[in-house]
């Protein structure tokens, strides 16, 4: 496993639904390795969005 995987962050899964309807949201999960063993115990594949918080450094928001 990739060492940035584990490393501590903000990620949210996203299920969309069929066209025009809503989409289900899954989250937070602390690292994305976390994320990876929900999608696989629930058998879902997800979106995965890591949140930048606002007030982080500017200069670092792009660093992924």
């Amino acid at each position: 496993m990739s060492d940035w995987k584990n490393e501590p962050s903000c990620w949210v899964g996203i299920r969309h639904r069929a066209f025009g309807s809503s989409s289900v949201y899954f989250g937070p999960f602390t690292t994305y390795a976390e994320f990876e063993k929900f999608c696989e115990d629930n058998e879902l594949q997800l979106l995965a969005v890591e949140l930048v918080h606002p007030d982080s450094d500017k200069t670092t928001w792009w660093d992924r």
